[in-house]
């Protein structure tokens, strides 16, 4: 029975692959077209809706500035009347309020150049999001904490087209592995463990702390942004 339990523990041991090459010991960002970037949300209560309560969430984009252009059109139209009645009229004082209008006008119109832009990090950075990759920790006790950290939406750091191409991407692959194998591969990780081999290694390795399996499905059409939305749970 000694050699059985010995030759079990070595078996036991040659499953466990301790190498650099399991994922859970040296776990490395996938590709930018796979790279699903979740930020401004609360780690615990993610952690208690998805495994304690059972409940799904609906992925978040950041608005893109699309309306801008909207706007530079009616700018536009508005710069070439003003400058129609400047160069027409007799009146200093009408003069002197459509080159204050156009001066107001151009202003606006190279804000909004920079605005369309912007990168999904930047823009989010102006409307106020935290855009780190550590989530914030809030305090979910607390009477006044921001609906935003307790509702059905993970907020993400992608534009609508950008959100559909990445989680479409991670879903068909998702599933493709379920059909081919009948496991599901697909897990949602919370929090990163950063350490070295020996004290004297520069090389970090990061190892997921917490893994959660999930599922993607894609829901309905977005007649806002034109994107389906995508349901993890």
């Amino acid at each position: 029975m000694t050699e059985f339990i010995s030759r079990l523990e070595k078996t036991r041991k040659k499953l466990l692959d301790l190498t650099k090459r399991n994922k859970l010991i040296n776990y490395k960002r996938p590709s930018k077209s796979r790279n699903l970037n979740i930020i401004d949300e609360s780690a615990q209560f993610i952690y208690k809706n998805l495994v304690h309560d059972e409940n799904s969430f609906k992925f978040k984009p950041i608005p893109e500035p699309e309306p801008l252009l909207l706007e530079n059109k009616k700018l536009f139209l508005k710069k070439e009347k003003l400058e129609n009645l400047k160069n027409k009229s007799s009146f200093s004082g009408e003069v002197s309020v459509a080159e204050q209008q156009l001066e107001n006008i151009s202003e606006r119109l190279q804000s909004n150049t920079a605005n369309v832009l912007l990168t999904a990090e930047e823009h989010a950075q102006q409307l106020g999001f935290r855009t780190s990759n550590e989530l914030p920790d809030i305090d979910l006790t607390l009477e006044d904490v921001d609906e935003k950290y307790i509702d059905e939406y993970l907020q993400t750091l992608h534009y609508p087209g950008d959100l559909e191409k990445i989680v479409k991407k991670i879903e068909l692959e998702s599933r493709n592995i379920i059909q081919e194998t009948g496991t599901n591969m697909l897990y949602l990780i919370l929090g990163l463990l950063e350490w070295t081999e020996s004290s004297t290694s520069n090389v970090k390795l990061k190892s997921p702390l917490i893994s959660i399996p999930v599922i993607i499905k894609r829901g309905e059409l977005n007649n806002e942004t034109n994107t389906y939305e995508y349901i993890l749970g």
